[in-house]
């Protein structure tokens, strides 16, 4: 019973209201472009934020295997899932060979005075939510499972430390799909549509060229 009741993580149901699914566009995963040869300026991960409120309805929650009933979803913006969005983002910007102050894997005790370093301060706030989900139990003892779609947009702001202020915003989009039921279809749906969102800020010309020029 413990297990079942630990799956809302990332949303809850909301009453019995009955709900229309939340319509999720199509989001294209633009290629990222990666740093060969050149050098970025320094940059660290500041926060990535949730800028909606608690409660809001986001889309439709059915449950059962074959996904039945109709009813409001509702964003819970776990704080949890938000640190999780800061490490994907740090480790994109590893593996796209960009100048990382304070490294995604490092132990030190000291990431405030190593981020003195950084030229870039970079973070992001998620503006947009959609979500269709279905919920179903599976397995003995019984453990919820969940599957379904999702969208998430992200307004990105950059600081450049020796400007002194927010020097761009970028929106950038994404969206996933987990067709069959996973013990962690949610919060997955929503950290792998948030990655392409991640991948479409790197795919972005005008934050390259920022992040690279003056070096």
């Amino acid at each position: 019973m413990k297990k079942i009741l630990l799956i809302f993580i990332v949303v809850f149901m909301s009453g019995c209201a009955s709900a229309p699914p939340a319509v999720i566009n199509p989001v294209s995963r633009l290629n990222p472009i990666e740093l060969k040869g050149s050098e970025s300026k320094f940059i660290s991960v500041k926060k990535v934020v949730n800028a909606i409120p608690a409660g809001t309805v986001i889309g439709r929650y059915q449950q059962g295997t074959l996904c039945v009933g109709s009813t409001q979803l509702t964003w819970a913006g776990n704080d949890k899932i938000m640190f999780t969005y800061e490490d994907i983002l740090m480790k994109k910007l590893e593996e796209y060979n960009y100048s990382v102050v304070g490294k995604s894997e490092s132990n030190t005790l000291f990431e405030d005075k190593m981020s003195e370093k950084s030229e870039i301060l970079l973070g992001g706030r998620v503006i947009d939510v959609k979500a269709n989900l279905c919920f179903g139990v599976k397995g003995f003892p019984a453990r919820r499972v969940s599957k379904g779609e999702a969208f998430i947009g992200i307004e990105w702001e950059i600081y450049d430390k020796k400007v002194g202020d927010v020097v761009m915003k970028i929106k950038t989009e994404g969206n996933s799909e987990i067709s069959s039921f996973s013990d962690t279809g949610d919060p997955d749906v929503f950290k792998q549509a948030y990655t392409v969102a991640v991948d479409n800020l790197f795919a972005n010309k005008e934050f390259y060229k920022l992040l690279t020029t003056g070096r």
